[in-house]
């Protein structure tokens, strides 16, 4: 169970991302040093095979509060995040991405929401950068969760959300879950809001899910989670 005296665990996994992790990192420092509650920083080495575990440990050096969790394979997001529930200590779980689509500096505005006493806050990306079809694949997705759980939040897709943890933690997670995290507060009627955040297209790299396995997929894995969901609490 996560201990109260650290406030946030912000947890960030990457997968050969070194050319945006050497942006990303300046960026974080100067917004970690904004914060007056007490934190904690988990990157998550997910099989990567340039040298991103070496910035990352560079950094952590100067770093004392910041850990590093080593995958010796690539296992995708949502084992990132599991391995991530094991250790961390805050009270707040927050998912920010290593590819530099989302700001650090937005840190505030979830700590912000959660002194207020919400246990999901989901960063709306008002202007995002993303190609048409994936819009319109979150356009759906959106609304199909909208209608489901009768709520009216703007988006339910962002990357950049933040969490209770004591409500992820013990569960069973399954590849690809994590798309689906704030579903297990939305339909248990816990507190949840929206914040607007920047959102950024990619600089270096590639996204490592293809539209056309969204297409494919997306339905079907939403499915399967909300049936284990309701039915089995995902445990």
């Amino acid at each position: 169970m996560a201990k109260k005296n650290i406030f946030i665990s912000i947890i960030i996994p990457f997968f050969n991302e070194k050319n945006n992790l050497r942006i990303l990192l300046p960026q974080l420092k100067k917004s970690l040093k904004a914060i007056k509650k007490k934190y904690e920083v988990i990157f998550i080495d997910d099989g990567s095979r340039d040298n991103s575990k070496k910035i990352i440990e560079k950094f952590n050096i100067k770093n004392k509060n910041c850990k590093l969790i080593i995958h010796k394979n690539n296992l995708g997001q949502t084992e990132c995040y599991k391995s991530a529930l094991k250790i961390c200590k805050g009270e707040f779980f927050l998912r920010l991405d290593s590819d530099l689509q989302d700001n650090p500096k937005d840190i505030y505005k979830f700590i912000k929401s959660f002194k207020k006493g919400f246990d999901l806050v989901i960063g709306y990306r008002k202007n995002r950068k993303h190609k048409f079809l994936l819009l319109f694949l979150s356009f759906i997705f959106d609304l199909v969760i909208s209608l489901f759980s009768k709520t009216k939040l703007k988006s339910y897709t962002g990357s950049f959300v933040g969490f209770r943890t004591k409500y992820l933690i013990n569960k069973k997670f399954k590849r690809n879950d994590h798309r689906y995290f704030p579903l297990v507060y939305i339909l248990s009627n816990k507190k949840i809001c929206e914040v607007i955040i920047g959102h950024k297209a990619r600089i270096y790299g590639s996204s490592y899910y293809s539209v056309v396995s969204k297409i494919l997929f997306a339905l079907p894995e939403l499915v399967s989670f909300l049936i284990r969901l309701k039915f089995f609490k995902l445990r």
